[in-house]
């Protein structure tokens, strides 16, 4: 799960704060065509505009993710970039703010992910 970016509730996702922007499951988990819902505006705010959530959910491996546990802070040059959500032997799932380059981005709809190192 960790490695093929799926996102889990109680860990990527928390109920009523998560944006499927930042997850990457827009196309999976949202129709633009059904009617209301709750966080609707903001979703199609974000979508129509083309914009990114502040933070998003990246796949990290090597050796940023060496004794990383859930709910650990990323660290880059010294500085606080993210948090980890879920952490396997040789990867992690982290939720990185959308200025920094770092993992790859999850995208659950598309096999293919932009890859930052």
């Amino acid at each position: 799960r960790i490695r093929s970016g799926w996102p889990v509730m109680g860990c990527e996702i928390i109920a009523g704060e998560t944006l499927p922007a930042a997850i990457g499951v827009v196309s999976l988990a949202v129709s633009f065509t059904k009617g209301c819902y709750p966080g609707q505006e903001l979703v199609e705010r974000m979508d129509s505009r083309g914009s990114t959530a502040p933070k998003n959910l990246r796949l990290l491996t090597g050796a940023i993710v060496e004794n990383a546990k859930s709910g650990d802070a990323v660290i880059v040059n010294g500085e606080t970039v993210g948090e980890f959500t879920s952490v396997a032997p040789d990867c992690a799932l982290a939720y990185v703010g959308r200025a920094v380059e770092l993992g790859v981005v999850v995208d659950a709809a598309s096999s293919s992910r932009r890859r930052y190192d």
